[in-house]
């Protein structure tokens, strides 16, 4: 069912996907340059810290403030990309805008992997559309920080999975994408973890356990490198918004995660789809592959629930929503497609529930294009104008709730 030829010019549906991409990108910035007087700002503070930590690296120094060490960033190596541009302001807009649009490339590519040649482009193009909402690229390039990379980290291993599935052999950068995704943000441990237990059930022991001890040997480096700075053990911002971080793995903690993440929609979806998969790694018919790839991602999703975050500006679940939704269209798409070649309709209908399930998540997403725009003429009313205030006229040290803007 593979289709391994590709070509530019011969895939329309993702050019018009990225073109719905591209308008979509430009109506957004120029709303944004509308309202801001003719300036541009991200749609929170906290990218402002990532570029403010960039620019001291460049000066060999790890903090916001000059003489004074802080492990600010939420992102390993975020900063460091950051870094050889954080002199440009627009600089963490463009990244963000390329990985989103990298994403949905690997989208697309990821389709061809199980997809027919006879599935029509308006399908194609109807999912990468959807995808491109459901994956919030749009709202995650605004804001400005490391969220489209660590969307496109996750697509890349759902691509390198369902690779080994569909061919019978591993792509050769699976194991480093699967090392660099948490070094991108923690949170992408659970994509990575599913990942390695998945390459233990295909028999691929040497290259888990391998990867897997790379991973965590990195994570631990780091740690001890901040801890050389007088630091933690984690950077401040994971300590501050993760209670089973901050309470050392107690037990009340998780449960305290599960029910804050099922306040909210995405919480709910994502729960009734890891009993799904679960339910269908059970089934005794189909390929033991897809029953071994739907248990992982029911692990990955158990993880996030318990210990990940939801919400915070629709940005903290995108990456295991975007993970789970890739498992879920390759496991429901072979089995819906196979089902309507046999005129087995009755057996369509279980799939219906799924696609109402992504519309259903989507629609927070969707509203938040409304209000990026706002969101970014109040940073711009606020924290821009006190930067100004500090840097051109009062020119003395200040304190701030919010220090992105004004430190960079």
């Amino acid at each position: 069912m593979a289709n391994s030829r590709f070509s530019l010019l011969d895939t329309p549906a993702l050019l018009f996907a990225l073109g719905v991409l591209g308008l979509l990108f430009g109506i957004e910035f120029f709303a944004i340059l509308s309202l801001n007087e003719g300036s541009f700002t991200y749609t929170l503070d906290d990218p402002y810290i990532h570029l403010a930590l960039a620019e001291n690296l460049l000066h060999g120094h790890y903090g916001v403030n000059v003489g004074e060490t802080s492990a600010a960033s939420s992102s390993i190596i975020w900063p460091v990309i950051l870094a050889p541009f954080s002199g440009w302001f627009f600089s963490a807009l463009l990244l963000n805008a390329l990985f989103a649009a990298a994403t949905v490339y690997v989208l697309y590519r990821f389709m061809q992997q199980f997809m027919s040649n006879e599935v029509s482009y308006y399908v194609q193009t109807a999912i990468l559309c959807v995808f491109i909402f459901a994956s919030n690229l749009l709202g995650l390039s605004f804001m400005g920080m490391e969220h489209t990379l660590q969307v496109l980290a996750v697509v890349l291993i759902a691509l390198g999975l369902v690779q080994m599935i569909e061919r019978g052999t591993m792509p050769a950068c699976l194991p480093i994408i699967i090392i660099v995704a948490p070094l991108v943000r923690y949170e992408n441990l659970a994509i990575s973890a599913a990942a390695l237990c998945f390459l233990l059930l295909q028999k691929q022991y040497k290259v888990s356990l391998i990867s897997g001890a790379v991973l965590f040997a990195a994570l631990i480096a780091f740690s001890l490198l901040l801890i050389s700075l007088g630091l933690g053990y984690m950077p401040s911002s994971v300590m501050a918004k993760n209670a089973v971080v901050q309470m050392n793995m107690q037990a009340n903690t998780f449960l305290l995660h599960l029910t804050t993440n099922l306040t909210y929609r995405s919480g709910w979806v994502l729960l009734i789809t890891d009993i799904l998969l679960v339910i269908y790694a059970l089934l005794p018919k189909g390929l033991a592959a897809k029953r071994q790839l739907a248990i992982c991602t029911a692990l990955a999703i158990t993880l996030h629930l318990f210990i990940g975050r939801t919400g915070w500006y629709n940005r903290y679940e995108i990456y295991i929503g975007t993970f789970t939704l890739m498992v879920v269209l390759y496991l429901a798409w072979s089995y819906t497609y196979n089902n309507i070649q046999r005129k087995r309709w009755l057996y369509v209908v279980p799939a219906v529930p799924a696609l109402l399930g992504v519309l259903y998540m989507s629609v927070p997403y969707v509203k938040d294009l409304f209000t990026l725009p706002l969101a970014a003429n109040n940073v711009y009313e606020q924290h821009y104008q006190m930067h100004r205030f500090a840097a051109d006229f009062y020119n003395k040290p200040v304190a701030v709730n919010d220090l992105g803007l004004v430190a960079y």
